[in-house]
């Protein structure tokens, strides 16, 4: 009996993948002590932090990191987040990390947070948005599973400075609780964060101090400016990268930047910083929403331009032009190149060389036309010669020198008559 081999093809199977979601959020400090936040990790009210995911209120007057962990890898940028209140319409950063080991985001805020309801939204569904290294969006609704991807993370938590015991408003309440537990630190099992209200880990006069200072405060009324309006979104900028004296670059901003409440020809463009303002004459934005960059002449080096796109509710999303302008070696120039008699037949011919890059002083500088030979440049950048020319020779002379890179200068000239 013959047997027959059988070869069939096997069906395509794809890993099943989760995509990414948000495990914790807390807001920390960058005064607050080591073991105030080891104290807070202790008593399992966060880590490095303290845990907003419930929506408690943080009495703290320091709060300026606000710190993301996910479950896995992921690419996020510092403009994936929008921070919103409802006294404020929208908050900038000064610095954000990314821990890819920890799968931990920080953004840190430029001032620590005031007394205010507030709004995070972390994008899932606008341009460039967080995503794990298989192309799956942001599970922003934690949900897990398979598909559940491309919604936004969005968390609601208030700050009121001075609010020890958490009940909403800054009162004699808190002021009392604060003083009863006047000395404790850390170590002591009396000792509660709520009210180390400055984060020192230990409790003193400096923490009824901002209570005094906050005394009466209630959190507003009304939603933050997020809860109703998505903040723009980026996919980030190209960078440029152009030789000395190049002509202006002009950069298309409404590709780049993108809200779906606020058309791109309603967007409001600004620039919000330069770190280089020497390598420009001017750097604007133009009415059909292009970055203009204009070059400083002989200027080179790097610079960091952030750009913000703010919508009609007045959220932003902020992103860095990073340009770079390579050195060109610019050729001497001679300058006020004249003859004047200097007795009998003989002419003293003198100029001026001057060079953006370099120190022409020494640098030889030939004579042609009715006159030959050569001179060097002295320490001020001028040249002198003196030469005989009969009048049978009168006519045009000039002269021309070049650099130690060997780029020859502009032939300057004179007629003498």
């Amino acid at each position: 009996m013959r047997s027959t081999l059988r070869i069939e093809s096997l069906e395509a199977r794809n890993m099943l993948t989760a995509p990414p979601t948000v495990t914790d959020v807390n807001l920390s400090s960058t005064a607050w002590d080591a073991d105030f936040i080891d104290k807070l990790e202790g008593t399992y009210l966060g880590t490095d932090g303290f845990s907003v995911t419930g929506s408690p209120i943080a009495p703290w007057d320091n709060i300026d990191p606000i710190i993301i962990t996910l479950d896995q890898g992921t690419t996020i940028k510092a403009s994936d987040l929008s921070l919103s209140g409802k006294n404020t319409a929208a908050f900038a950063f000064s610095d954000f990390s990314y821990d890819s080991i920890n799968f931990v985001a920080t953004w840190t805020l430029a001032a620590p947070l005031a007394k205010d309801k507030y709004f995070i939204d972390l994008n899932s569904d606008g341009l460039a948005p967080v995503e794990n290294i298989y192309g799956q969006d942001l599970d922003g609704d934690g949900y897990g599973g398979y598909g559940g991807d491309g919604n936004d993370y969005e968390l609601r938590f208030d700050v009121l400075p001075g609010d020890a015991n958490q009940d909403g408003t800054v009162s004699q309440l808190d002021w009392d609780a604060v003083d009863a537990l006047d000395g404790k630190t850390t170590v002591d099992v009396e000792y509660d964060p709520f009210m180390d209200l400055d984060g020192y880990g230990g409790i003193d006069s400096g923490d009824t101090d901002i209570v005094d200072a906050h005394y009466g405060g209630a959190l507003p009324g009304g939603d933050p400016e997020g809860v109703s309006n998505d903040a723009p979104s980026t996919s980030g900028l190209s960078n440029v990268s152009v030789n000395e004296d190049a002509a202006d670059s002009s950069i298309g901003l409404y590709t780049p930047f993108e809200d779906y409440e606020t058309a791109d020809n309603s967007l409001i463009f600004s620039v919000v910083s330069n770190s280089n303002p020497g390598l420009f004459t001017d750097v604007t934005i133009d009415g059909s929403g292009n970055l203009i960059l204009d070059y400083a002449a002989d200027a080179n080096g790097a610079a960091d331009i952030v750009v913000r796109a703010t919508d009609a509710g007045g959220l932003f999303v902020e992103t860095t032009q990073h340009v770079t302008v390579t050195a060109v070696n610019d050729a001497p120039v001679i300058s006020n190149f004249q003859a004047v008699p200097a007795g009998g037949d003989f002419w003293l011919v003198t100029g001026t060389v001057t060079d953006v890059d370099d120190d022409p002083e020494g640098w030889t500088v030939t004579f042609g036309g009715k006159i030959s030979g050569t001179t060097t440049v002295a320490a001020d950048g001028t040249f002198s010669f003196i030469v005989l020319i009969l009048p049978v020779n009168y006519g045009k002379i000039s002269a021309q020198t070049e650099d130690d890179d060997e780029a020859e200068s502009n032939l300057a000239e004179y007629i003498v008559v």
